[in-house]
């Protein structure tokens, strides 16, 4: 060969291995589909799919009785490990199997640059196997040699061959994995930072790894906080910042409760460090933050702040069929049928015969409430009648330590009623020891065993609720300094001034029978004890 002669591309192995049985013509030429996929493409490019294109067109020069079909590629990024996926299904994947099922595909066979390229998933690796054993399509793998082996998965050996390297391709996804694990653990428990995009509120030095806050993001949390715990909604409070025409975290055109909310639930906004989840869904905190030099992260807000905000998010979690567990009524959870003693709920006329859309506090009989049926009032009226006797109180100053006393009266009878509890169950589980004729029956021990635990858990959620309230001179500093005009509230701080004054408010049968007016000797408020 002359020097100025280019080297030569040809493969190592020149010749086809036998075509496979799945073809009945065995000397015309197999049509094959590509499928390339690289598993991260930062550059935007995607060079490594193009890469694996190319390889396939100089390979196949070489073997005369393959030739690549002119429909699309299947085309990936993103990973194909079980361990390390989105949660949004691979396409690519799922478009070449719905093909193959449907006669769509178009072609003899599949080729890739290497089994690895269609899946690290061996379940998905078999799914695709027994698809293509019944269309009757090869597996062709290019390989960095460009020997281009042809596999038919009728056959038992080429079927083994498959899934043996599906199997190898898994493993060495679940080592990576581990791997990646063990050392996210070990940094999370050293404090260190964990990487990954902007964090709102925090700016990182890349070339030292100093945290420092951002000032302008840090008020904006302080701020948001602030008004969660006022009684404000992550909405409203997104639409606020809409209006505003306050950036976002990574450029999206608009906030979202969503967004927010997560940003307020980060537990570095206290300076702490999670890693992983405890059994109730909620962030596992295993150290404080830690810059390079061993000093604390900066905080934005301080741990009392950041599980108080916690806990506000969290009493408004969506319940079953998308309904808010918060009332959506100003009053509803606070007004109680005067016959029955079960709570009011809101309800809306239809306004038939062009007559105006009444709203109504009615005690409801129906399957799912525990109401008589006997008894409603008109909404409008009653909300008004109570807000001028909670602001009258507001006036009067009666805003201080009465109502931080009677949370601190409430929560100790919670801790007492608790712990009467937990005897009872000691006491229940004693009985063991007891003779036969002086225990208590199992199934009455088990049932009363059953109904402590489950006041039990009553008592922990209100116990959870009492500590986290949110008192009156909170409530007035969260919406200004010298309080805003009751108009210019939102209907979560109402809710949160009607909440931080009544405990509940009976409403009674109507004094004069058929009587359409509004009677407020009807309503019969206990208030909250204050200073």
């Amino acid at each position: 060969m002359s020097a100025a002669e280019p080297l030569s591309v040809e493969p190592r192995h020149r010749r086809l291995f036998a075509v496979p049985e799945a073809v009945e013509d065995r000397n015309r030429t197999l049509t094959l589909r590509e499928l390339v996929r690289v598993s991260y493409d930062k550059s935007g490019k995607e060079r490594s799919p193009d890469e694996q294109h190319r390889d396939h067109v100089r390979g196949i020069e070489y073997h005369p009785r393959l030739r690549l079909s002119d429909l699309p590629i299947y085309r990936g990024i993103g990973s194909a490990s079980k361990f390390r996926r989105s949660k949004k299904a691979r396409k690519e994947f799922a478009d070449l199997m719905a093909d193959i099922e449907s006669g769509a595909f178009g072609a003899d066979g599949l080729l890739m640059w290497t089994n690895s390229r269609t899946s690290r998933d061996a379940g998905e690796w078999r799914d695709l196997l027994e698809l293509c054993e019944r269309e009757r399509k090869v597996i062709v793998i290019c390989g960095a040699d460009l020997d281009f082996k042809v596999y038919d998965p009728r056959k038992s050996e080429d079927w083994k061959v498959l899934m043996l390297e599906a199997i190898a391709a898994e493993m060495y996804s679940r080592q990576v994995s581990e791997q990646v694990k063990r050392a996210t653990k070990y940094d999370a428990e050293q404090g260190k930072w964990h990487g990954g995009r902007k964090a709102y509120g925090h700016d990182r030095d890349p070339d030292t790894g100093v945290i420092t806050l951002n000032k302008t993001e840090a008020t904006l949390i302080r701020e948001a906080v602030t008004r969660v715990l006022g009684k404000d909604s992550p909405r409203s409070i997104a639409v606020n910042w809409n209006d505003r025409r306050i950036p976002t975290v990574g450029g999206a055109p608009e906030w979202t409760p969503v967004v927010l909310t997560q940003i307020l639930r980060q537990p570095r906004l206290a300076g702490l460090r999670k890693h992983g989840k405890n059994a109730d869904g909620s962030p596992r905190i295993v150290a404080y933050g830690k810059q390079p030099d061993g000093k604390p992260w900066p905080k934005i807000i301080s741990e009392d702040e950041h599980r108080a905000v916690v806990h506000a998010l969290d009493a408004r979690k969506v319940t079953s069929r998308g309904r808010r567990s918060v009332r959506s009524w100003l009053l509803s959870g606070l007004l109680v049928c005067g016959h029955c003693g079960a709570g009011l709920i809101g309800q809306q006329d239809s306004g038939v015969n062009g007559r105006p859309r009444t709203r109504r506090y009615i005690c409801r009989k129906a399957p799912g409430y525990k109401g008589c049926g006997s008894l409603g009032i008109k909404a409008e009226p009653v909300e008004d009648l109570l807000r001028q006797a909670v602001l009258l109180r507001l006036d009067a100053g009666q805003l201080a330590d009465g109502d931080a006393d009677n949370r601190d009266d409430e929560a100790a009878g919670l801790r007492a009623e608790y712990e009467s509890l937990e005897a009872e169950l000691d006491n229940l589980a004693a009985e063991v020891n007891l003779p036969p004729e002086e225990r208590t029956p199992r199934k009455l021990a088990n049932k009363r065993a059953a109904e402590v635990e489950a006041r039990q858990e009553r008592i922990e959620k209100q116990l959870a609720t009492v500590t986290h309230k949110v008192g009156p001179r909170e409530l007035i500093a969260a919406v200004g300094a010298e309080g805003k005009p009751w108009g210019e509230l939102t209907e979560d701080q109402k809710r949160g001034v009607f909440d931080a004054y009544l405990v509940h408010v009976k409403v009674m049968p109507a004094i004069k029978r058929g009587s359409k007016a509004f009677e407020p000797e009807r309503l019969k408020p206990k208030w909250r004890r204050l200073s």
